[in-house]
């Protein structure tokens, strides 16, 4: 894929974290497997104008579900990281796109530098009709009982999953959750970003949401 990569971006390629720019607007793809390097993400965001950055990532940042352990640097050992990434994340008000919890979820997350958005979809249909279950919205939302949206899993972790969410929900300044597969398509201008959201792959819009200047709230 690197050569292929490095054809499109227009710039050598070496691993699977690599940028473009897209008019005024900066796109980061971030490895967070096999390359979480926050020196090269520090200084991509820094060498590199724009208006809105992107930041595309396979796990969330923050977690909004009842696998509250499935972030990126989740581990004890890697809180130092995790705060150094968010952090990075606020000081550039990015708009994190995630996937891997197959859940819908926008969430506004604060950091000592600033807030970021992540916005998270889950693209496996699995059946031809769609319904949009356990629909929350609202910060009073996000927290502990989050985990008894799968009551079966890890009960062995469940009070250490609560406690993470609680702990995590003094930084959450907007949440909405739903658990549907599906798709958005995002509008950018300079007014605004906003995403019209679809259950599975029908062309019968569920939803539009603001993503920013959400990142102003």
């Amino acid at each position: 894929m690197l050569p292929w990569l490095a054809r499109e971006c227009g710039r050598p390629a070496d691993s699977a974290s690599f940028y473009f720019s897209k008019g005024p607007d900066l796109f980061i793809f971030f490895d967070a497997y096999h390359n979480n390097n926050l020196d090269w993400l520090e200084k991509t965001l820094q060498e590199n104008p724009h208006r809105y950055v992107f930041v595309v990532m396979h796990p969330p940042a923050v977690p909004y579900d009842a696998r509250s352990t499935w972030h990126l640097f989740s581990r004890v050992k890697e809180e130092s990281a995790r705060e150094r990434f968010l952090n990075i994340l606020g000081a550039n008000r990015v708009l994190l796109l995630t996937g891997h919890l197959h859940k819908y979820s926008v969430l506004v997350r604060r950091t000592p530098t600033g807030a970021f958005v992540q916005f998270s979809m889950s693209s496996v249909i699995s059946s031809p009709t769609i319904s949009v279950r356990n629909h929350l919205e609202g910060v009073q939302n996000y927290g502990g009982p989050l985990v008894e949206l799968e009551p079966e899993f890890q009960p062995e972790t469940r009070e250490s999953r609560r406690s993470l969410l609680e702990r995590e929900k003094l930084q959450i300044a907007r949440f909405e959750y739903a658990d549907f597969p599906g798709y958005a398509i995002l509008h950018v201008s300079e007014a605004k970003i906003a995403a019209d959201i679809y259950p599975g792959d029908s062309d019968k819009l569920w939803k539009t949401i603001p993503l920013a200047p959400a990142l102003d709230n």
